[in-house]
């Protein structure tokens, strides 16, 4: 090809070059769309008890959302409603219903309440055959004071017919919940049963039934078999494998306290070889006296015992008022009756730390505050669990000095 016709053909593939590139140049590319992700926010009525809660929302990646109001007017019996919040416990993190909401997640929110301010909480105690009991009916009306809630309170005075009136009486005064130390195990089911059709919870105090669980809603008590089994082991340490001739002061037949105990004690007490409880008597509604005069008798009958064990402090004492009457040595040594108990009392406590009772497993008498809470948190439906236990200690004298005994406040 003559150079004159390659530069012609060069040239005219230059323009034709420049212009593609000036008509790329000159076209507008169109971006690709995108798409915000969105997020369901989603309302739960949290154990309302009319109303209905609000429907969901769609939450705009990186735009505001206004929560909802209560626009199903939710209530729940005895509370008022407070908002929303990301637990059913109350515990996650709180929303104001209308609040402005910014997050990025999927979030399901529920209703949130608090108990009323003229809540009306019944108490049923068994009665007052104790120290114990009466500072165990002390720490439950007090704290009942202290939520500012009204006290509707009756004295069983140790008779079933008694409470159950009492209940009655509550339902009819439409108490919010009942706090009941029920006498006997068994003989529950109507009176709680109709406590259940008011919807009004039962929470005990102190003591349970053997009927069925639904008519109650919580229980706060000590483990009262495992301080039989406590005490039980306190023995088993000191005595080892030496021969021990047991008398069991039990508490009345049929009472919660006294069965559990007894079935803790008695479990320990069977593993061992030369251990033996030579006699159980159950010592009706606790009596001291009563207590003082079986030990006496058991004493004469069966002079080879050497443990007393008693279902609680006041009939301990009274058993050690008995060896000293009857001329034995309450004690540890050779020869001495070995005297334990429970409930930690500072007269019993007294007596471990001047030798006249080994030890003394603590049951204490403070349930009042866990009581309430366990209360209110069930009425604004943040409870989780049923069965709420108190930490028992054991005393001996190792454990203790007079200033803690003098600083026992029952």
């Amino acid at each position: 090809m003559k150079k004159k016709n390659v530069l012609k053909v060069i040239g005219f593939a230059f323009v034709i070059a420049m212009i593609c590139i000036s008509c790329k140049n000159d076209v507008t590319e169109t971006p690709t769309p995108t798409t915000n992700a969105t997020y369901a926010i989603t309302y739960d009525s949290n154990n309302c008890t009319s109303g209905t809660a609000p429907s969901a929302q769609t939450k705009t990646e990186n735009t505001d959302l206004t929560l909802a109001s209560n626009s199903g007017n939710l209530a729940r019996k005895s509370c008022t409603f407070t908002g929303w919040n990301t637990s059913m416990d109350g515990s996650g993190t709180d929303y104001a219903a209308g609040a402005t909401y910014s997050g990025n997640t999927t979030l399901t929110l529920f209703a949130k309440w608090k108990v009323a301010s003229n809540l009306k909480l019944a108490f049923s105690q068994q009665g007052t055959e104790s120290d114990w009991r009466n500072a165990n009916t002390t720490s439950v009306k007090n704290a009942i004071t202290t939520q500012g809630a009204t006290l509707l309170f009756s004295a069983g005075d140790g008779n079933q017919a008694t409470q159950i009136a009492a209940i009655r009486d509550f339902i009819a005064q439409k108490a919010d919940a009942i706090i009941l130390t029920p006498i006997q195990e068994t003989g529950w089911t109507t009176v709680l049963g109709e406590a259940k059709a008011a919807g009004i919870p039962v929470i005990f105090n102190d003591r349970t039934i053997t009927e069925d669980a639904s008519l109650y809603v919580a229980q706060i008590t000590s483990d009262l078999e495992l301080e039989g089994k406590k005490i039980a082991d306190q023995l088993v340490a000191l005595k080892g494998t030496g021969t021990v001739k047991i008398l069991e002061l039990e508490g009345p037949t049929g009472n919660v306290a006294a069965t559990a105990r007894k079935k803790g004690f008695d479990a320990v007490i069977a593993k061992n070889a030369t251990y033996s409880i030579v006699t159980s008597v159950a010592v009706a509604s606790w009596d001291n006296a009563t207590a003082k005069t079986i030990t006496a008798a058991q004493l004469t009958a069966h002079p080879e015992i050497n443990v007393i064990f008693a279902h609680n402090d006041g009939m301990a004492l009274a058993a050690i008022d008995a060896l000293k009457t009857a001329g034995k040595t309450p004690g540890t040594g050779s020869g001495q009756i070995t005297v334990l108990s429970i409930n930690a009392m500072r007269a019993a406590l007294q007596a471990v730390l001047n030798g006249d009772m080994y030890a003394s497993c603590e049951d204490s008498p403070d349930y009042g505050p866990t009581a309430v809470d366990v209360t209110v948190k069930y009425l604004e439906g943040r409870l989780t669990g049923k069965v709420f236990f108190a930490n028992d200690n054991v005393f001996t004298k190792a454990d203790l000095t007079q200033a803690i005994v003098n600083a026992r406040l029952y």
